[in-house]
């Protein structure tokens, strides 16, 4: 299965492990866009032209995708460009499977995603971990 995994920037180790763990565990990543943010500067020191380069790579992951899996960013690191991966994959019928930020050891709370309202649109696969999404995905 190809998959995209959408997540927070700023909650880019948890992003780079799902990605690892997807690989392998034999999902083929369609963008790996951590890896692509590891090698240059932040957003706001590239070029325009650059940044271009980054949105379409982004975009025809999501496209030539068969699932996204997003990692709803807590709270506390928010995101805009998960957010628009999501609405991408909503608009081409995408499978879509969610699940939350991890629990910090010794934290009785859960840890709060950020709220998007597109979270709640019906299909949506919801799981409480990220190793019950991958578990699912690789099903």
């Amino acid at each position: 299965m190809k998959i995209y995994i959408a997540g927070s920037s700023k909650d880019i180790d948890r992003c780079e492990q799902a990605i690892a763990d997807a690989r392998a565990a034999g999902l083929e990543i369609t963008c790996d866009w951590v890896a692509a943010m590891r090698e240059n500067k932040a957003d706001a020191q590239l070029t325009e032209s650059k940044l271009r380069v980054f949105a379409l790579a982004d975009f025809y992951g999501v496209r030539y995708a068969d699932a996204l899996w997003l990692l709803l960013p807590p709270a506390s690191l928010p995101s805009s460009g998960c957010w628009t991966e999501l609405g991408f994959a909503l608009a081409l019928h995408k499978i879509i499977v969610c699940s939350p930020p991890p629990q910090p050891a010794g934290v009785h709370a859960a840890s709060r995603p950020q709220f998007n309202i597109f979270t709640t649109m019906p299909g949506l696969v919801h799981k409480a971990s990220d190793e019950d999404a991958l578990r699912y995905l690789r099903e």
